[in-house]
C-alpha cells in the first residue's frame, strides 16, 4: 500500500540527488520524531519511507512530512522482507536505513551489507528489556549479534547504545547520532519560572511495562504522604491508575498529538522520566526544551549523562524535597540542559553525513 505524501515541505527531487530507504516496523512516538529530524538534518538527500504504525499510537499526516515516497509494510515477516528487498532494488538508495528491532532484522534479512549501505538504529535494543526472562533476553542478543556482521553503520541514539553495537568479531561502524529537542539545541530554551501555589508534576509515555507508570504513582503517593504539595498530571492513554490515580488526583489526559503534548508538558515544574529501559528518550529532551526540568530514573540508558537521578521513590521524594523554590528547580533544569548541551542540529548532522557515506550530505 502507498499512501500519498506529497506536500508543499517536500521538495521534488533532483533525479542526481542520492537517496535514504527508511525502514520502520513501528512508526510511531519517539521514533517519528527521531526519523523526521534525521530528514529535517540532510535535506540533501531524498528521503523515503517504508512503515508500518501502532494500532496504540495513531500517526496523523504531519508524521509523512519531508519524505518523498510512503509505503505501508504488507503484514507478515516474509512479506516485509520481501518488499524491502523490491523497494531498495526499485529506488537504488545510498543507505538503507532501518530503526527498531524489527525492522532492523527484517531489513538485514532482506540485503546483503557487502551491496548495499545498511545503517541500523536500535532505538533501545530488545535485549535491554526488564520484562522478559534471562533465556529470551539472551536469544534476543544472539539474534543481533548474528545480524550485527551483515551491518555496515550502527547509527547508535546515546552513548551507552553506541557502546552495546561494538559487537565482538564485527567489522561494522560505529557512530553516536543524538537526537535532538524541537528547537534543535537546548541552549536555545529558556525557563520563564512559575508561581503556582503546587509544584506541579508530569509524566508520559504509553501503558507500558517499559514505560512503568507504576513507579509515577508510587511517587505521588510518596510525596503525599510526606506532606508535599503537588499536583500531578500523566501525559497519554490511561495507564491503569485506577482508584489510587483518583485519590490523588492525578489528571490522565488522554492520548495527545505531539503539539498538543509539548503544550501541556510546558505547563509543569518538573517532567519525571519512568521508563525503564530506553534509547535516548526524546521526551527529556522536549521537558527541557519547553523549560521543564527533567529528573530520570537511574537506569542504565542513562550511564554517563549528568542529569538529576532517581533510583526509588524516596529518592524522589528527597529530590523534591530539596527542591522548595523556584531557583531550585531552575538549577535542576540548568543541570539538564548542560548535560546534553552536545544534542544540536549542527552535531546530528556531522553524524549523519558519516552515517550515510559522507556524500552530497549538507545544507
Amino acid at each position: 500500500m502507498r499512501v500519498s505524501t506529497r506536500t508543499h515541505n517536500t521538495p521534488e527531487r533532483d533525479p542526481l540527488m542520492p537517496s535514504i530507504l527508511h525502514v520502520t516496523e513501528s512508526y510511531a512516538g519517539g521514533v517519528v520524531a527521531a526519523v523526521r529530524d534525521y530528514v529535517a538534518s540532510t535535506p540533501a538527500f531524498a528521503h523515503h519511507l517504508l512503515f508500518a504504525d501502532r494500532p496504540d499510537a495513531p500517526v496523523d499526516s504531519s508524521s509523512f512530512v519531508g519524505f518523498h515516497t510512503v509505503t505501508r509494510l504488507p503484514p507478515g515477516n516474509i512479506a516485509r522482507i520481501r518488499r524491502i528487498r523490491s523497494t531498495t532494488r526499485n529506488l537504488a538508495p545510498q543507505a538503507v536505513h532501518a530503526h527498531s528491532s524489527f525492522a532492523g532484522a527484517y531489513t538485514r534479512l532482506a540485503l546483503n551489507a557487502r551491496r548495499r549501505r545498511v545503517v541500523y538504529t536500535p532505538h533501545c535494543y530488545a535485549f535491554e528489556r526488564a520484562d522478559v526472562n534471562p533465556l529470551t533476553s539472551l536469544a534476543f542478543k544472539t539474534v543481533e549479534h548474528l545480524l550485527s556482521f551483515n551491518t555496515t553503520v550502527f547509527a547508535a541514539c546515546s552513548p551507552r547504545e553506541a557502546a552495546l553495537s561494538n559487537w565482538r568479531g564485527c567489522k561494522a561502524s560505529v557512530l553516536f547520532v543524538p537526537n535532538l529537542p524541537p528547537s534543535g539545541d537546548l541552549q536555545r530554551a529558556r525557563r520563564t519560572g512559575t508561581s503556582h501555589e503546587r509544584l506541579r508534576l508530569v509524566g508520559a509515555g504509553r501503558a507500558s511495562a517499559q514505560k512503568d507508570p507504576t513507579f509515577f504513582l508510587r511517587c505521588v503517593e510518596y510525596a503525599h504522604r510526606a506532606g508535599l504539595p503537588i499536583q500531578a498530571t500523566w501525559i497519554g492513554s490511561d495507564p491503569g491508575f485506577g482508584d489510587a490515580g483518583r485519590a490523588l488526583d492525578i489528571d490522565v489526559t488522554g492520548w495527545l498529538s505531539r503539539d498538543e503534548a509539548l503544550t501541556t508538558l510546558a505547563e509543569n515544574d518538573i517532567y519525571l522520566h519512568t521508563g525503564l529501559w530506553e534509547g535516548f528518550p526524546l521526551a527529556v529532551l522536549e521537558a527541557l526544551d519547553v523549560g521543564v526540568a527533567a529528573v530520570v530514573r537511574d537506569v542504565p540508558a542513562f550511564a554517563g549523562v549528568d542529569l538529576p537521578k532517581v533510583a526509588t521513590e524516596t529518592d524522589f521524594v528527597r529530590l523534591l524535597g530539596d527542591a522548595g523554590s523556584e531557583a531550585d528547580i531552575a538549577q535542576l533544569w540548568t543541570q539538564g540542559v548542560h548535560s546534553l548541551r552536545d544534542n544540536t542540529r549542527i552535531n546530528q548532522l556531522s553524524a549523519l553525513h558519516r552515517v550515510y557515506g559522507g556524500r552530497n550530505v549538507g545544507h
